[in-house]
Formats: C-alpha cells, structure tokens, sequence
C-alpha cells in the first residue's frame, strides 16, 4: 500500500484528502460499517480505495450480487497495479449448493484459503465479498489444520505421512496429475494438484525433510519454476464442509 496520498496521481490523491469522505472515515476509524448510496460506476471503489490508503485499517467492501464483486476485485486491481490502494482479496460465493457444479469444489477451496488467511491475522488491505458470500457458511476454525496444510520447503515432513492424508482429503492417487484433486507419488517426488485454480506442484523429498518445492507445467511436466511453500487444501466436498 502507497505510504502517504502525495506519492499519487492528484485526483486520487484529492479523492484521499477529501471532506467529503469525513463521516465515513470516522466510521472506518470507530469500527464501524459505512454504506454508499446513488454511487454511480466505479465510484464506490475509489472511494474503498482512498479509505484504505487514507485510514491504514483493512476494508470489507460488501456488494449485493456477484458479479459486482468480481468487477470491484478487477478494477481494484487496476489501481493496485498503478499504486493507488491495497491488493484486494476476494471472497467467493457459492454459485451453487455444494455438489451441484463443476465449481462448487472450486469456490470452497478459496473460500478454505481465504478464511484461513483471516484467522491467522493475515488480513487484506481490502476483502472484497458479495453479500451471498457472507450468509454461507465455512468449517470451524479447529478443523483447518485437517482440512488446509501448508508444505514448507525446509520442513520435517514424511512423504509417507502427506500421501496419507492426501488421500484421506479425497486426492486421487495418479500414475501423473493432469486434472485438480490428483496426486503421484515417484520415489522421492510428490506432485500435487489442488483444487481453487491453484497450479500444480512438485514436491521433491530427502529422507523425511522437504527440500524443494516448484510448480509444475503439465503439457512439459517440468518444474522450473522454484517457490517457498504450496497450500494443500482438500480436495472433496465431504472433507471441506
């Protein structure tokens, strides 16, 4: 997030210093919920905008459908892009009751991803929800750790123990993944691929110790491309609800 109102392009720097977004700064510093009515285009999002450049404080900016949001994430995006606000996050709804869609495993592994990130004080400059998105319900906080696990490149972690619960979590063992919810085992390599659009991995095993961890591009099967840490999230309706 840009430090200070100066170090942007004037209109938004005077969208930010503005009067007339006072009252709602002073709801955002009390905790409190401020609404927008008669906005027009993109306004609201600048507006969300300049109260979390202007207030420092993390956002939930509620929309009444869908594909409102989705829009408000892009465009918020865009300012992102040129230094103007946070990084918005966005928290799916269910476009369907779960197990009546392609998507349904999909949106519940982001909704997984994105709730854990909450819970662990990792909090968005903005999060982004339709208002189906906030009437649905999530799993308990005490059954994340089964249902989402973090592979850290470094960790103690036995190959045997994660093909365990991989399967346990509705992952399919494969000779070679090419679709979400598979996994393959070869010698000291695990590949995964989890479900939420998240990219394949390749995690590569010493003994009992996670050395290595890439992502994956399946027309190749090559892993050149090096990351810290993969998020594992279960791969069947049943283990995520």
């Amino acid at each position: 997030m840009p430090s200070t109102p100066d170090a942007s392009p004037a209109w938004f720097g005077g969208l930010v210093a503005a009067s007339a977004i006072d009252p709602l700064v002073t709801n955002v510093e009390a905790g409190g919920a401020s609404s927008c009515r008669g906005a027009a285009g993109s306004s609201t999002v600048f507006v969300a905008a300049a109260l979390a450049q202007r207030t420092q404080r993390a956002l939930l900016l509620v929309t009444a459908h869908i594909d409102e949001a989705d829009e408000a994430v892009s465009e918020l995006n865009d300012l992102f892009a040129a230094g103007l606000g946070p990084e918005p996050v966005l928290l799916p709804a269910l476009e369907s009751s779960p197990g009546e869609g392609g998507s349904a495993l999909d949106l519940l592994a982001e909704r997984l991803t994105v709730v854990r990130r909450l819970i662990e004080g990792n909090m968005p400059g903005i999060l982004v929800a339709p208002f189906p998105a906030l009437m649905q319900m999530v799993p308990d906080a005490a059954l994340l750790p089964r249902l989402l696990r973090v592979a850290r490149a470094g960790e103690k972690c036995s190959p045997r123990e994660l093909s365990e619960w991989l399967a346990s979590v509705g992952y399919i063992r494969t000779e070679a993944i090419e679709n979400p919810c598979e996994f393959a085992v070869r010698g000291g390599l695990i590949d995964v691929f989890p479900p939420g659009g998240a990219l394949p991995v390749r995690l590569d095993f010493f003994g009992d110790e996670l050395e290595r961890i890439f992502e994956i591009d399946l027309v190749t099967q090559a892993s050149d491309r090096r990351i810290p840490e993969a998020q594992l999230v279960g791969a069947s309706i049943s283990s995520i609800l």
